[in-house]
C-alpha cells in the first residue's frame, strides 16, 4: 500500500528534510505536484495554496487535526465544512502531504493506523478516535449554530466513550508491553510506567464519574441542577475533599 504521505516525502527526503514514516512505501516517481512542492519549499516558486498547506503540515496540531478529519470522510469537500477550510486549499493540502486516494477500502485505513502506530503511536491513536465518530456527527458539531441541540446525555455518552476507548486501546496495551518486557529483562521502566499508569487512573476516575452521572441522568432527567452538579463533578478536587466529615464511632469515614 501506498503511503498518504507518498509526495510529501518524495520531495522531504533527498533535500534533508523532516518527513513522516509511516510503515507505507513512498517510492514514487515525482509528479507535477511533487515539483511545484518542491519550488515552494526550496523558495523556487510561489503557490499561495501550497504555501498555505505547507504552513499547515508544520504546525503539528493543525496537522493532526487535517489529517484525522480527511481520514475519517475521505472526502474534501465535507473534511472542509468540518475544519471551516477552502476547498481548494484542503484539496492542495491533500495532494501534497496526505493523498486520500491511497484509501480505496475501509480497511486500508486500518492498514495505515496499524503501521503508523508502531512510529507514532499518540498520533495514531488520535486519528483511530476520530473514526469513532460518524462523518454527520462532525458536521453537526462544526455547525455552531447546532450547539444548543446538544442534549446533556450526548455529552456523557461522549465523555464516557471517550475515556473508555483512550484507556483501552492506547493505554492499555502500553503498559501491558512495558511489563512484558520487563519480565524478559528483569527490569521495568519505572518513568513510562508511571506515565501511563497514571493516565490509565485519570481515565478510569474520568469514565466512573461519566458513568455514575450518566446512570443519574437517566434516573432523574428532569433534576433542575443536573447540568450544575456534571460540571462540578469534573472538577478535580484535592484528596481533602474526597473525605467525609468525621465518621461516627465504630465506622470508617465514606470515600466519594
Amino acid at each position: 500500500m501506498k503511503s498518504p504521505r507518498h509526495r510529501w516525502n518524495c520531495v522531504a527526503q533527498p533535500l534533508g528534510l523532516a518527513y513522516q514514516r509511516d510503515g507505507l512505501t513512498s517510492t514514487v516517481t515525482p509528479d507535477n505536484i511533487c515539483k511545484e512542492l518542491k519550488k515552494v519549499v526550496t523558495g523556487k516558486g510561489r503557490n499561495k495554496a501550497i504555501e498555505r498547506a505547507y504552513e499547515i503540515y508544520r504546525t503539528d496540531s493543525a496537522r493532526v487535526m487535517y489529517e484525522s478529519v480527511l481520514l475519517n470522510t475521505l472526502d474534501i469537500a465535507q473534511s472542509a465544512k468540518i475544519i471551516g477550510e477552502r476547498e481548494n486549499y484542503l484539496q492542495t493540502y491533500s495532494e501534497c502531504f496526505f493523498d486520500i486516494k491511497v484509501f480505496e477500502s475501509p480497511a486500508d485505513k486500518m492498514v495505515y493506523l496499524d503501521r503508523f502506530a508502531r512510529l507514532n503511536p499518540d498520533h495514531a491513536q488520535t486519528m483511530r478516535n476520530m473514526l469513532t465518530v460518524t462523518t454527520d456527527e462532525l458536521l453537526f458539531l462544526a455547525d455552531k449554530r447546532n450547539a444548543e441541540k446538544v442534549d446533556p446525555k450526548t455529552a456523557l455518552e461522549t465523555g464516557l466513550k471517550l475515556y473508555y476507548w483512550m484507556m483501552k486501546s492506547f493505554i492499555q496495551p502500553q503498559l501491558e508491553q512495558i511489563v512484558i518486557a520487563g519480565g524478559e529483562t528483569n527490569k521495568i521502566n519505572d518513568e513510562h510506567f508511571d506515565k501511563m499508569f497514571n493516565r490509565a487512573r485519570v481515565c478510569a476516575q474520568m469514565v466512573q464519574q461519566f458513568s455514575d452521572l450518566l446512570l443519574r441522568y437517566e434516573l432523574d432527567k428532569s433534576a433542575d441542577s443536573f447540568l450544575e452538579e456534571f460540571a462540578l463533578g469534573l472538577i478535580p478536587k484535592p484528596n481533602t475533599q474526597l473525605i467525609a466529615d468525621k465518621a461516627t464511632e465504630g465506622k470508617d469515614p465514606p470515600i466519594y
